[in-house]
């Protein structure tokens, strides 16, 4: 019964990791950034200020969002240097994007009386190639041991909104 199990050719093994090290190495064309417009459209008149966004993919190929996107919020108001004091994740309603397509996402902001606030979101070019690249490197980083090649297959855009104050 023990002899009946099939052992894997280490040809094979030796094959796919070479052919797994040169896509991973491959860098081909480096892609533009995406390109991502982040348009604060007003408040809404629901309880509590909601913020509305208009969200449009104005890159040549389709783009991957990040599915949190942040409110960070200063005290300060009306100065260039912000200390953000805190942060509050929202999770977007899309997460992906084709080229000249958007959406309108509504956000809950709460600064207080004098603070103001920004959206934050980050966006990744999206493409089988990047997929099958960025997959081959997670399987190396977890079965090859001292592995440490640096993640370049997603490298996020972030975008951020201006400051806007606290709403009337």
């Amino acid at each position: 019964m023990e002899r009946t199990r099939k052992k894997v050719s280490p040809i094979l093994l030796v094959t796919v990791f070479i052919a797994s090290v040169c896509a991973i190495t491959w860098r081909g064309s480096v892609p533009a950034p995406p390109s991502l417009s982040v348009m604060f459209l007003g408040y809404t008149n629901r309880i509590g200020p909601f913020a509305i966004f208009a969200i449009t993919n104005l890159s040549r190929s389709a783009i991957t969002l990040d599915p949190t996107c942040l409110v960070n919020y200063s005290p300060q108001q009306g100065t260039n240097l912000h200390r953000v004091t805190s942060v509050e994740g929202h999770k977007l309603r899309v997460t992906r994007l084709l080229p000249n397509e958007g959406f309108v996402q509504e956000v809950f902001v709460f600064p207080g009386n004098e603070g103001e606030w920004q959206f934050h979101c980050s966006a990744a070019n999206s493409s089988a190639l990047l997929k099958s690249k960025s997959s081959m490197e997670r399987w190396f980083r977890q079965y090859v041991k001292g592995l440490h090649h640096s993640r370049n297959s997603k490298v996020w855009t972030h975008f951020d909104t201006e400051w806007h104050s606290y709403p009337p």
